[in-house]
């Protein structure tokens, strides 16, 4: 054996040889979570926020309680809706108003990849 703070010959490079392999595990581990985030941020919502904001014939902002009845169809001039949901007594301030669109029935997600169309309705 050496005297001082030197390994014997071996034993300095079996830790050099471990400290690379962590290396490589952890550059692994980052390229995976690189590949794998992109895919998440690109990943289609199941509810979607959508707001307005509504007026009368006259210009005048809608205020009070009114339902809110959101459709999507698969294109502009289809008689038959593919989503269909009601939000009773939403909340009119100066015409403004929102909702969460897949909050109360499901929204499949491939209708928003496809381009569907929205319909609004409003009841009193």
């Amino acid at each position: 054996m050496h005297s001082g703070s030197k390994l014997p010959y071996g034993v300095e490079g079996a830790s050099v040889c471990l400290a690379r392999r962590e290396g490589l595990n952890m550059r692994l581990i980052v390229l995976l979570l690189m590949l794998l985030v992109p895919a998440w941020a690109w990943a289609v919502p199941d509810k979607l926020v959508q707001e307005g904001v509504v007026m009368t014939q006259a210009g005048v902002p809608l205020q009070g309680e009114h339902d809110v009845r959101i459709r999507l169809y698969d294109s502009d001039d289809a008689a038959l809706a593919l989503f269909d949901e009601r939000h009773e007594d939403i909340d009119f301030v100066d015409g403004y108003y929102a909702v969460v669109i897949g909050s109360l029935e499901d929204l499949d997600s491939d209708l928003l990849l496809g381009g569907g169309h929205l319909r609004r309705h409003l009841h009193r």
